[in-house]
């Protein structure tokens, strides 16, 4: 049996803030809603770390079902009464490679602080 090849996803969750919880919950609601029993359980992910305060995360997930989950994470604007907006900001096929990467992205809130720092 051939191994199913994993990726590595660092997220970001712009808006209210939200619990490790309430963020798996509401992604596995999204991927049943959109694309039904069948389409959700080709889509496997794990939250590996999640940041409440600054809002980041990293998932690990099928290759198969990143496409998926990119796409979850697009219709997914509420969760409640909390309103949100769940940003990927790198794909990458180890952990490792990911967190090398992590110094050179510059997350939606840094970049809105920034131009709030100049106006």
């Amino acid at each position: 049996m051939v191994r199913e090849k994993m990726r590595w996803v660092l997220f970001e969750v712009i808006g209210d803030s939200l619990e490790e919880k309430e963020l798996i919950q509401s992604i596995r609601r999204t991927l049943f809603e959109l694309f039904g029993t069948f389409g959700a359980s080709k889509v496997f992910f794990r939250i590996v770390e999640y940041d409440q305060d600054k809002g980041l995360g990293i998932l690990r997930t099928n290759l198969e079902g990143l496409s998926l989950l990119r796409i979850a994470f697009f219709f997914l604007r509420k969760i409640g009464s909390k309103r949100i907006l769940i940003n990927d900001l790198l794909v990458s096929g180890t952990i490792a490679a990911l967190k090398g990467k992590m110094g050179r992205i510059r997350t939606w809130r840094e970049r809105l602080s920034f131009l709030n720092s100049i106006a």
